[in-house]
């Protein structure tokens, strides 16, 4: 019955049209692009919903926002009070390697990531300096860097700090200091 089945539907000119059409409607589309558009219209809309929220005084520019308008509505509102699209502080945190990249999904969270800070905004990675704890292992991480070209920016109490793409990346050999950190940059960087 299955064989049937999946032999009706290999064999149906409706089904093969249609995949046709979605396989083209994806090769037209720049994921990263859309991905980027997506985050900054949620973060922008959201903030300046909660800033005419909170601050009604200051909104003689617009008589409202809701979280409802479009990313397209809230551009033009910033380019109505002539300041422009607000920048965003992005901070990225796991407890895998920036570089190199080891899996897919930290494949898409740096390519995310690369991608706003591409577009100008703030952008700040905290992650392990190596994915398997080793006795010491900055050489190995430095190599790794310097493998790509690359090199550190600062380093201080275990932590090294590189630049890849307009991304800070804070790089640390242990789990817990990395924990620490979070902590720091959530209170320091104030990201959105």
């Amino acid at each position: 019955i299955v064989a049937a089945k999946l032999g009706e539907l290999i064999n149906s000119a409706t089904v093969r049209n249609r995949c046709q059409e979605i396989a083209d409607r994806a090769k037209s589309m720049d994921p990263l692009t859309a991905a980027c558009d997506l985050i900054e219209g949620c973060i922008q809309t959201n903030k300046l919903a909660d800033a005419i929220a909170t601050e009604p005084d200051q909104t003689d520019w617009h008589p409202a926002i809701s979280q409802q308008d479009s990313k397209a509505d809230v551009r033009s509102s910033d380019e109505a009070r002539g300041q422009g699209k607000r920048k965003l502080k992005i901070l990225l945190t796991s407890k895998q390697t920036y570089i190199p990249t080891l899996s897919g999904a930290i494949k898409a969270d740096r390519q995310l990531l690369e991608g706003l800070a591409d577009r100008r905004h703030a952008c700040r990675a905290i992650m392990l300096k190596r994915a398997a704890a080793t006795p010491d292992e900055r050489p190995g991480f430095l190599t790794e860097l310097s493998a790509r070209g690359m090199g550190l920016s600062a380093s201080s109490l275990g932590m090294d700090i590189f630049h890849h793409n307009g991304v800070e990346v804070r790089a640390f050999g242990d789990a817990h200091r990395l924990c620490s950190e979070l902590a720091n940059q959530i209170h320091q960087f104030e990201p959105d």
